[in-house]
């Protein structure tokens, strides 16, 4: 991406007045609404093709990621669900808790009371 350069390519994020005037706002905005009805209509087909009925539906055991060349993992398993205040008890999943012990305790924030 060109945007943080002040060479945006589509005039969005620029203060060269040159690539300003390409930015025709009417014709932008119809495209942009066909960019985003189509983004959602093409995620409603990977929920039906879950089975599912509505985006609520989806949950981490649903999004497979590959973490390295030869496996794939679940959201779920990557970042099981934890019990609130797992992290402050010291009873998350080891890696997890792991990673938080290695952090500032500045960095934390206190639970909801």
């Amino acid at each position: 991406l060109k945007c943080n350069t002040n060479r945006c390519p589509t005039g969005v994020a620029t203060q060269d007045p040159a690539l300003m005037a390409g930015l025709v706002v009417e014709d932008k905005a119809s495209r942009v609404a066909n960019y985003h009805r189509k983004t959602v209509e093409a995620a409603m087909e990977l929920v039906g093709a879950m089975g599912l009925q509505s985006p609520g539906e989806v949950d981490g055991r649903h999004i497979q990621v590959r973490v390295d060349g030869s496996r794939v993992m679940s959201y779920a398993e990557i970042f099981p669900p934890l019990e609130d205040g797992a992290f402050l008890r010291g009873t998350a999943p080891e890696r997890l808790q792991r990673l938080w012990d290695a952090t500032a305790p500045a960095d934390h924030v206190p639970p909801h009371t």
